[in-house]
C-alpha cells in the first residue's frame, strides 16, 4: 500500500457543540497560554509527526504533520485523552492504561504503587491483577486479613488522593482469578457503594470454572504462592455472588481468561494478565496501551441517489493514517519505567477502534436491534482489520517489524502485534460530537453529569433532523423524552422513526450481546461493552447475560442496572428542562 494520500484541511477545527467546547476548555486546552482548540490539534499533530524525520527527513515530517492535522481537525479520528492532555506538554505520557505488576511483598507493592501514582498523575489509567497475592488462609498471613482486600483499599485510598492528569477521578481496574481463595471477599468488596469508587472490579473466569458451573459442580481454589489446591467450592455459589454484586452496583464485570489466552498474539512473552479500565485492551504485566477511535459518522456520504452509504475509500485512508499516528506514539511517548517501555515496544500493540456506531446506524436507517445492524458492524470491522493489517505490514517494511516478530517465527512483517480494539470513548466521542464506541445511544435526550458538578445536555442531532423533516413538534417531543418517556409511547411519531431511533432502554440484552459478538469477530483485543438494563431487571436476567456471553465466545462483559448507583453520570430527568429550554431557544424552536 502506498503512503496514504494527504487531504489537507482548509478550514480550522469547528467545535461540534457546547459540550465539546466545555470539555476542551475545562480539561485539555493549555489555558495558561490561551491555547485554542485549533492550536491543540496542531500541537498533537506536530508531536506525533516528529518521529517521521528518522525515515523521510524534514519534508516527511511536515507532510505527516499536515496529514495528522487534517485527520484530527476534521474529527475523522481522535486518539485517547492522554494524547490531548500531554502531547507536546506536561509529562509527554500518551498511553491510556498501564498494567502494573503487584505482589504482597511490601517493597514490591510499594514500588508498584509509586509507579501507579506516576502513571495517574500524568494522565493515564492503571490495571492490577491481584491473583498472585497470598490468601488470608496462607500460613504466613494473619487469619483475619485478606491481602487482596487490604491492598485494594490501600491502592484506592492513595490513588484517590489526586486527580488523574489533574482533571478527573482515576480509572483503575483490579482483577482477581475465580480460583483465588479470597474470591468471595473480592466480589463483595463494593457492597458499600461509597467505597472503591475509583476502581472497577473484574473477576477472571476460566473454562474450568464455567464448565463446573454448567454441570452444577464444585471447582478448585489454588494457593497463589504454592500453586497447591486449597479446597473446592460450588461454582454456582460464586457465580451467584457475582450476579448479586453486579445487580447491586454494576461491579464486578467478568472476563473469560481462556478465551483471552487463545487470542494472545505473542504467548512466548507471557500471559495476558489484565484488561484496561473498561475492558477493551488486553495487556501483559508491565505493558501499556495507546488508543484511538475512528468517527464512523464521518465515514458516511450521500451517493448519486442521495442515499446515505459508507464511504469505503475514506474509511481505508482514515485507518491507515490513524494507525501510523498510533504507532508513532509508541516511540514518542514517555514511560513510567524502563521496564514498561521495554515490554510495550516488544510487541508495539495499539488499540485502533471506532466510535459513533449508533449514529452511523441512524444515518443508514438501520435499527440497532436488527440483523442488518449485526451485518453492518461486522462488515465495517472486518474491513478495518484488513486495511490495518495491510498497512501495518507496510509500516513494517518502511520502519521495521515489531521486535517480537523479527525472528521470522510468525511469518508476518507486521509492525504491530495487535491492532484493533473497541474502547468506550466517553470523552473523545463527546468532543467529536458522536455516540460512544459501539454502544447504543443512552437516550435521544439526556443529561451528562460530570464529576465537577456540571450538567451537560445531550440531544441527538440525527433524531432532531428527522423529526424536523416530518414537521413534528420538536419542543414537545424533546421535553417528553427528557422527562423519561420512551419514544415508543409518544403519539404522532411515525413508526419508521420509532423503529430506527431505538436507545439503550429499548434494546434487549440479547441484541446488546449480538452486536458485541459481531464486533468481537474482527477485534484483536477486546470490546468495551455494557449491557444496560432497566432498574427492575432481575438477577436471573443478569445470570443469563453472563452465560450467553460465555457461549458466544466473548472475552468479557459488564452489565449495569439503571440507577443502581446514586451518582449515575447519564440520566433522563426533568431537572434538565431549563437546559433544554435554553437549547430550544438557541436553535430557534
Amino acid at each position: 500500500m502506498p503512503i496514504t494520500q494527504c487531504v489537507q484541511s482548509k478550514q480550522p477545527y469547528m467545535i461540534p457543540n457546547e459540550n465539546a467546547q466545555y470539555l476542551l476548555e475545562k480539561y485539555y486546552l493549555d489555558n495558561a497560554s490561551n491555547e485554542t482548540p485549533e492550536q491543540l490539534i496542531r500541537r498533537v499533530a506536530k508531536v506525533l509527526a516528529s518521529t517521521e524525520i528518522k525515515n523521510g527527513g524534514h519534508r516527511a515530517t511536515l507532510y505527516w504533520e499536515e496529514t495528522f492535522y487534517s485527520l484530527l481537525s476534521n474529527m475523522d479520528f481522535l486518539p485517547g485523552s492522554p494524547f490531548l492532555l500531554n502531547a507536546g506538554k506536561n509529562s509527554g505520557q500518551l498511553a491510556s492504561c498501564h498494567c502494573i505488576p503487584v505482589s504482597s511483598e511490601e517493597n514490591n507493592y510499594m514500588a508498584s504503587l509509586e509507579i501507579a501514582k506516576s502513571v495517574q498523575i500524568n494522565g493515564s489509567g492503571t490495571a492490577f491483577n491481584f491473583s498472585k497475592l497470598p490468601s488470608a488462609s496462607n500460613n504466613n498471613v494473619s487469619k483475619s486479613e485478606a491481602p487482596v482486600i487490604q491492598l485494594l483499599y490501600k491502592f484506592s485510598r492513595v490513588l484517590g488522593s489526586f486527580l488523574q492528569g489533574g482533571i478527573r477521578i482515576g480509572c483503575n481496574t483490579a482483577i482477581l482469578s475465580a480460583h483465588h481463595p479470597d474470591i468471595r471477599e473480592f466480589i463483595q468488596a463494593k457492597t458499600d457503594k461509597q467505597v472503591l469508587n475509583n476502581f472497577y472490579l473484574t473477576v477472571s473466569l476460566t473454562d474450568l470454572f464455567m464448565n463446573s458451573l454448567l454441570k452444577k459442580e464444585t471447582y478448585p481454589l489454588f494457593d497463589p504462592i504454592s500453586g497447591q489446591e486449597t479446597g473446592k467450592i460450588a461454582a454456582g455459589d460464586i457465580f451467584n455472588a457475582i450476579v448479586e454484586a453486579s445487580w447491586n452496583n454494576g461491579d464486578p464485570g467478568v472476563i473469560f481468561q481462556d478465551t483471552i489466552d487463545a487470542s494472545n498474539p505473542i504467548p512466548s512473552l507471557g500471559q495476558l494478565e489484565a484488561v484496561s479500565g473498561c475492558g477493551e485492551q488486553l495487556m501483559m504485566e508491565g505493558e501499556c496501551c495507546f488508543l484511538g477511535s475512528i468517527n464512523l459518522v464521518n465515514m458516511v456520504h450521500q451517493n448519486q441517489l442521495e442515499v446515505a452509504e459508507i464511504n469505503w475509500g475514506k474509511l481505508k485512508r482514515t485507518v491507515c493514517i490513524a494507525l501510523r499516528l498510533l504507532d508513532n506514539a509508541i516511540d514518542i511517548s514517555t514511560y513510567a519505567s524502563p521496564e514498561i517501555e521495554h515490554v510495550t515496544k516488544l510487541g508495539r500493540k495499539v488499540g485502533l477502534g471506532i466510535m459513533g456506531l449508533a449514529d452511523l446506524l441512524y444515518l443508514l436507517d438501520i435499527p440497532y436491534n436488527s440483523k442488518k445492524a449485526m451485518e453492518t458492524t461486522e462488515q465495517i470491522l472486518k474491513y478495518i482489520k484488513k486495511c490495518a493489517y495491510f498497512y501495518s505490514n507496510h509500516l513494517g517494511d518502511q520502519k521495521g517489524t515489531c521486535p517480537v516478530y523479527q525472528d521470522g517465527s510468525q511469518n508476518t512483517n507486521r509492525r504491530n502485534a495487535s491492532i484493533t480494539t473497541i474502547a468506550p470513548t466517553g470523552t473523545i466521542s463527546t468532543i467529536a460530537g458522536c455516540s460512544a464506541g459501539i454502544e447504543p445511544a443512552f437516550r435521544l435526550v439526556y443529561l451528562r453529569r460530570l464529576a465537577d458538578g456540571k450538567e451537560l445536555l445531550e440531544v441527538n442531532p440525527h433524531f432532531v433532523n428527522n423529526i424536523i423533516r416530518e414537521k413534528l413538534n420538536v419542543s414537545l417531543i424533546l421535553r417528553q423524552l427528557l422527562s423519561g418517556k420512551p419514544l415508543q409511547e409518544i403519539g404522532g411519531v411515525p413508526e419508521h422513526i420509532k423503529k430506527v431511533f431505538v436507545t439503550a432502554q429499548d434494546i434487549s440484552p440479547e441484541w446488546h450481546l449480538n452486536i458485541q459478538h459481531s464486533a468481537q469477530k474482527h477485534i484483536d483485543n477486546a470490546v468495551s461493552k455494557t449491557v444496560n438494563l432497566d432498574n427492575n431487571a432481575s438477577r436471573a436476567e443478569i445470570r443469563q447475560i453472563y452465560l450467553k456471553a460465555y457461549k458466544l465466545g466473548l472475552k468479557g462483559i459488564t452489565v449495569y442496572r439503571d440507577m443502581s448507583r446514586e451518582n449515575q453520570p447519564l440520566v433522563c430527568s426533568g431537572e434538565g428542562l431549563d437546559l433544554l429550554n435554553r437549547w430550544l431557544k438557541d436553535k430557534g424552536f
